[in-house]
């Protein structure tokens, strides 16, 4: 059998609550799901971290709770974790302000 390429997007573009209440949106619960999901046969992780407002900063801080938390639990699993400003720096493009 071929390897597979298995992508768990688990918090969507911008889903709340209000719309479903299985999606992840702290932190530990996107690290949780995540973690299950790759012992399951998930190999790659596409991830929008989640924060209380849009500032960069706040962006920023959730972005790092998540990966954080996600290092936790995602240990010796084939998972990518790359941050978007990882992959323009790949791409060559410059990073967002």
């Amino acid at each position: 059998m071929e390897a597979l390429i298995l992508n768990l997007a688990p918090t969507g573009l911008l889903p709340t609550r209000a719309q479903t209440p299985h999606v992840p949106l702290r932190a530990e619960e996107v690290a949780a799901d995540c973690a299950r999901y790759c012992a399951l046969g998930v190999t790659m992780l596409h991830l929008h971290a989640r924060a209380a407002s849009l500032t960069l900063e706040d962006q920023a801080r959730a972005r790092l709770a998540t990966n954080q938390q996600l290092a936790q639990r995602i240990v010796d699993q084939a998972a990518a974790l790359a941050s978007a400003d990882q992959v323009r720096s790949r791409l060559g493009l410059a990073p967002r302000p």
